[in-house]
């Protein structure tokens, strides 16, 4: 079977499963965000280790019984697997596949996404539907977040882009003005701004700015805006500046315990510096990306040419299907730039759905250190992500 004919079948038989589920699902944080679990969560942040024996049941049973522990949890739409389900269908409708109406398809879901949006702010945002305590705090549910509300604005560029339809033009740019408006700044040396990841912190995340900087850069393409450009630049310049000298990306700056690298939030960074760079190409962006990428394709795969989890940091996994998702957007992202990135990104989607898409059409969670599958079909961690990444790697083919 040829590429084409894999992802394909693939992408069939997830829609299938997406069919018969329903847009709602069962989530990671499902028990981290109960009471319960919020509270334990904070007594691991304050006393590390020594809170280790308080946490490791749950731990233990998220590992060992993922489907049975959620058997009094609701299942609940995200705003984030919404907007993956829109581009992937918008890649589908872009590269007529199948004849189907995955434009009005696309549409439906777009106007379920702006119903989830979050009131009270000065443009469209989105977050969780779930408590979640963090290193910085408990923040509620519906607290607005810069690495959700990205992809709630893409899908909207995407639909008006498409169907020139105003309703998603005025969408777009309300995210804009909450990216402009709603979120912390902190100023840093050389002129640099690092953004907060909600309106209730201050932190410095990389990911989150260059998220923020993605969407103040893009929304200004839409309509001119010089704050948000001015802004946009002054976040890129700290994400520049946060890269080390090997070429990797930190996850934060502020905190212990946050000084880890992973795949996918380096995935994330580079995305979006990707992103930027094509909207207003310069040397020192993509001698960025260059750099990131070296290091990215270097540390983070395995002896197999599979997706590490971490190149610094945690070691719970041997496989999150997350990364394969962030793998191959990637690698579509760089295709023309470093091809090398794009036969990974073939390599990644013969993976997933070879060996970890099940037989009712969902895939493969992640793959724990003593190899058990996780195969809750998480909706908005991996399932919606997988889609989008193997409907554009699909896209990409022609």
């Amino acid at each position: 079977m040829d590429d084409r004919q894999l992802f394909k079948s693939g992408i069939r038989k997830f829609l299938v499963w997406l069919d018969h589920n329903g847009t709602a699902g069962y989530d990671p944080y499902d028990l981290w965000s109960t009471p319960i679990g919020t509270r334990l969560r904070r007594t691991y942040y304050d006393y590390g280790i020594l809170a280790a024996p308080l946490t490791a049941p749950i731990v233990a049973a998220d590992i060992a019984f993922p489907l049975i522990t959620r058997l009094a949890v609701t299942k609940k739409p995200y705003a984030t697997s919404h907007a993956h389900l829109i581009l992937g269908l918008l890649d589908l409708y872009d590269n007529g596949f199948g004849g189907e109406n995955w434009l009005g398809h696309a549409i439906e879901l777009a106007d379920e996404l702006d119903n989830m949006k979050i009131a009270g702010y000065s443009g469209d945002c989105w977050g969780y539907p779930f408590d979640w305590q963090n290193r910085r705090g408990l923040w509620p549910r519906n607290t607005p977040l810069i690495t959700v509300t990205p992809y709630c604005f893409e899908a909207n560029a995407r639909l008006y882009e498409t169907t020139g339809d105003e309703k998603f033009g005025q969408r777009a740019a309300s995210i804009v003005d909450f990216a402009l408006n709603d979120l912390n700044n902190t100023e840093r040396p050389g002129g640099a701004i690092a953004s907060s990841y909600s309106p209730l912190d201050k932190s410095l995340i990389i990911n989150a700015s260059s998220y923020r900087a993605f969407v103040l850069k893009s929304g200004s393409m839409l309509k001119p805006n010089p704050e948000a450009e001015k802004l946009s630049d002054a976040l890129i310049r700290f994400v520049l500046d946060s890269q080390q000298t090997d070429g990797s990306w930190l996850y934060a700056l502020e905190e212990k315990g946050d000084d880890f690298i992973d795949h996918f939030h380096t995935c994330f960074v580079l995305k979006n510096l990707i992103k930027i760079n094509a909207i207003v190409p310069t040397d020192e962006v993509w001698k960025a990306i260059e750099k990131g990428f070296g290091y990215y394709e270097t540390h983070l795969f395995d002896r197999l040419g599979l997706p590490k989890p971490f190149a610094k940091g945690g070691r719970l996994l041997i496989y999150n299907l997350y990364d394969f998702a962030e793998a191959i957007n990637l690698g579509v992202l760089l295709k023309d730039q470093i091809p090398r990135a794009f036969e990974r990104a073939l390599v990644m989607g013969r993976t997933t759905v070879g060996n970890y898409q099940l037989a009712d059409g969902h895939f493969v969670t992640s793959l724990g250190v003593v190899g058990v599958k996780n195969i809750v079909p998480f909706i908005r961690w991996p399932q919606a992500q997988l889609f989008h990444s193997l409907a554009s790697l699909y896209k990409a083919l022609d």
